[in-house]
């Protein structure tokens, strides 16, 4: 071995008893600047220089199988995921959006933090899979037969939806009485989804979906003999929910739950 130059050094290697010639190729790399953190020796390609650098994923012979975070990742079908939470951290964690993606293709999840619900797209539309919105004042119209009850106690509405099916729950509760009460219709509040109807059951005036209601005196008093709740149209063909008895009384409360599929 003959070394020129001012810099000193040893190198030694033992070569095997069929071939004692190790040929270097030609470079000007000064391996005393070089090396550090995740730094390699390589050579890019046949007959080429030595040279020190970082390696990229996409050096590696299995490129196309490595999982990065800054990258669209397709798992091989068949090939499970499995997320175990332990005794501090959940196993899986969507993050937030305050709107759905603008570009979705079908199955596509995600998590709606303004409305603390995930959604999914089913090839046709954004859906949530476990909405909950609180109880909130009625702001639609609501409609009495006979004379109305007066002064609103509470007026309230909550709903839950996954998929296309949606539960309603509506409380009317008044200080003052009515007369000779049958009937009280609720609008469908601006932020309820639009109900789906039925097969043949198009048109004005007409009862789709029944539910559970009452019409009582007080929040515990007797109700309009045989209640009943609907989701229906008014004469206008909008859809409307109607809690009816089937006897009269002076109502100052009113309640109905009622799942329907929305469109």
């Amino acid at each position: 071995m003959f070394q020129s130059g001012g810099t000193t050094g040893t190198l030694s290697w033992t070569p095997s008893t069929s071939n004692k010639t190790i040929t270097l190729p030609n470079g000007t790399t000064d391996f005393t600047a070089t090396g550090g953190t995740g730094q390699v020796l390589r050579q890019s390609s046949a007959g080429a220089a030595i040279t020190v650098s970082t390696l990229a994923s996409t050096d590696l012979s299995d490129a196309s199988s490595i999982v990065l975070t800054s990258n669209a990742n397709t798992y091989t079908a068949g090939k499970k995921q499995t997320f175990t939470a332990d005794a501090t951290n959940s196993g899986l964690k969507f993050g937030g959006v305050s709107s759905n993606p603008s570009s979705l293709n079908e199955g596509d999840t995600w998590y709606r933090s303004d409305k603390h619900a995930h959604y999914f797209y089913d090839g046709t539309a954004a859906y949530p899979m476990d909405l909950h919105v609180a109880e909130q004042s009625i702001a639609s119209t609501i409609t009495w037969d006979g004379t109305p009850p007066t002064t609103v106690v509470n007026n309230t509405y909550e709903w839950s939806q996954n998929y296309k099916t949606v539960t309603a729950r509506f409380s009317l509760n008044y200080t003052n009485a009515g007369t000779t009460n049958t009937q009280v219709t609720i609008a469908l509040p601006a932020d309820l989804p639009t109900p789906a109807t039925p097969a043949g059951l198009s048109g004005n005036n007409i009862y789709w979906i029944g539910g559970t209601g009452r019409l009582g005196t007080n929040t515990s008093g007797s109700t309009g003999g045989q209640v009943r709740g609907y989701l229906g149209t008014d004469g206008s063909g909008n859809p409307i929910f109607v809690i009816l008895g089937s006897s009269s009384l002076s109502a100052k409360t009113a309640s109905l739950t009622i799942t329907y599929y929305a469109q």
